[in-house]
């Protein structure tokens, strides 16, 4: 995939992702509590949070650098966040959660413009395991 063409559909996807959510508000933006759904709310900055740690916190030795939000991984690493509490959660208010996606997102832009020929960026990239530590919990997962 092209640098130019995977800048043009990470704009397309936050901009649909926007359009999908700009009428919520109060309650609606943490719907019911059910198992199989979670807040929007947490979705909103789990997706934000789930993009920044691939693309701009996983270091090559496969440690995690600092999220740009505090404490956001106590609110959006899903692997340890109980579906339950996520109503709960002392999460950002609709404005922070957006502009912390702003954020993760110019950033990504950013690296991909500055280092276009990167592995990070290629869909050709073989799936690995990664191994890395987020509050003391190692984790695994697998990257494309």
């Amino acid at each position: 995939m092209f640098p130019e063409s995977l800048s043009r559909q990470l704009r397309d996807a936050r901009q649909r992702t926007r359009l999908l959510t700009r009428d919520l508000e109060g309650p609606q933006l943490f719907g019911p509590k059910l198992a199989i759904v979670n807040p929007v709310l947490w979705e909103l900055g789990h997706v934000a949070w789930f993009q920044e740690l691939w693309c701009l916190r996983l270091r090559s030795d496969e440690t995690l650098s600092e999220s740009i939000l505090e404490g956001a991984d106590a609110l959006y690493d899903s692997a340890g966040v109980a579906h339950d509490t996520r109503w709960d959660l002392p999460l950002p208010d609709l404005r922070a959660t957006l502009e912390f996606q702003d954020r993760v997102l110019e950033r990504v832009l950013a690296r991909l413009e500055r280092e276009p020929d990167n592995d990070w960026c290629s869909s050709t990239k073989t799936c690995t395991r990664k191994r890395f530590t987020i509050h003391g919990r190692r984790s695994a997962m697998r990257t494309r």
